[in-house]
């Protein structure tokens, strides 16, 4: 179909003919970038944010950005204390983060597993002038450096006030963003954030959500009724069911859950990815979610499984890269 402009000005059409060649080439010249394989650094010298207009706090984030010290990256242990805990984490930024004002994202591991899930993606994000904290929640795994490695005294609320505490923390902190700070949560971790986002709205730009684990509560419902139990007083201080063994605070706390009202109260912008193949935690819970936040984009992965490193891949980063630009 030929080109019609409205304008009959044949240098106003020319301009806008222009335009458009030269922005379709900058989105060619992205792809190819990231497949040779400049990966997610490649993107930061190549696109412009041109795409919509930005609010002064945007334009303030990127122009902190453009100062990050992306070629030395640094990586330093942090502890934050909260109800005579000290949860482990880890920082992972550029290298003259003490000398200004920087984004900031805080990650939340999934069910059994720690902060170094996430040190991949940690080092990608600080390549591209964000400050990253990772951290161990207090009886989120075996492998836990925050106590309580049998994970029986854990559950969704001593997960959701551990991330409030880190929340607190970082917000306190000159070198951080306060007006850009993003949660990220991977499974059980994605449903704390989406948890701790619920009240805290105003503290979150935004959210990263992966395989989140919002079936938790009607898997704790299922377990219950095939184990025989029909009140959580008949709940025994142990409880092993599908390899997992929790103690009965967890299936207490797992039953006050209303996860479709945290998702709700949510408004601000928000990223799901998922597996479309996930066993264990379905992908149509993720495309439930997609329709009761106020605000989210669903990203399915065709025929990953639950596993993070699954989501790793030229699309699922073009896409992390476009949503963080324009929030």
């Amino acid at each position: 179909m030929p080109h019609h402009c409205e304008n009959n000005d044949e240098a106003h059409c020319y301009s806008k003919d222009m335009s458009k060649k030269i922005r379709t080439a900058l989105i060619l010249l992205l792809a190819l970038a990231l497949v040779i394989g400049g990966g997610y650094a490649a993107i930061t010298s190549l696109v412009p944010d041109f795409f919509k207009p930005q609010s002064a706090a945007l334009k303030l984030k990127n122009k902190e950005l453009k100062q990050a010290d992306t070629k030395n990256i640094v990586t330093e242990d942090i502890s934050v204390s909260h109800d005579g805990r000290n949860l482990y984490g880890y920082l992972v930024a550029p290298g003259n983060y003490k000398d200004i004002s920087l984004p900031l994202i805080i990650v939340s591991h999934g069910y059994n597993s720690n902060a170094d899930v996430s040190s991949k993606f940690a080092t990608l994000a600080a390549q591209r002038g964000y400050m990253v904290y990772s951290f161990d929640f207090y009886g989120g795994g075996n492998s836990t450096r925050s106590g309580d490695p049998d994970m029986l005294d854990m559950s969704a609320l001593t997960e959701k006030a551990d991330l409030n505490a880190v929340l607190d923390y970082w917000k306190s902190q000159k070198t951080v963003d306060s007006s850009h700070i993003y949660l990220a949560g991977i499974s059980h971790g994605a449903l704390i954030s989406t948890l701790v986002a619920a009240e805290r709205a105003q503290d979150i730009a935004a959210m990263v959500l992966f395989a989140p684990a919002f079936h938790v509560t009607d898997l704790v419902k299922q377990g219950m009724q095939e184990l025989g139990y029909t009140d959580i007083s008949q709940v025994p201080d142990t409880v092993s069911y599908k390899d997992h063994t929790v103690g009965k605070r967890y299936i207490a706390d797992a039953l006050t859950l209303d996860i479709p009202t945290a998702q709700r109260a949510y408004a601000e912008p928000v990223l799901i990815i998922h597996g479309t193949a996930d066993t264990v935690v379905p992908y149509s819970y993720s495309e439930t979610a997609q329709k009761t936040f106020p605000h989210a984009q669903l990203m399915p992965i065709d025929g990953a499984d639950h596993s993070i490193s699954d989501f790793v891949s030229v699309g699922t980063l073009l896409k992390l890269d476009e949503f963080m630009k324009k929030n």
